[in-house]
């Protein structure tokens, strides 16, 4: 867990485990879980059904939802499309 005074940034931690992973199966997993974390980062929490999850920034609701759907074929593709969104 990071700690950060700063309320209107978020930091992330890569661990780089991604090269590890050489199961199809297992990255969607992976970029599933990583969409919830978005969620859960931006709303507080994580609705019961993901699909119900509100966001006011439309664009990035579609790139999340994407990555729910399995919709990203690496990690490297998910992070190219959450970067316009970055500070």
């Amino acid at each position: 867990m990071i700690h950060n005074d700063n309320s209107s940034t978020v930091k992330l931690v890569d661990f780089n485990l991604s090269k590890y992973t050489k199961n199809a199966k297992s990255r969607q997993t992976d970029l599933y879980k990583a969409a919830l974390m978005c969620i859960y980062l931006i709303n507080g929490k994580v609705p019961q059904r993901v699909h119900t999850f509100h966001l006011k920034n439309r664009q990035l609701k579609n790139v999340l939802m994407r990555a729910i759907r399995a919709g990203y074929r690496s990690a490297q593709e998910f992070m190219a499309a959450l970067r316009p969104f970055s500070l």
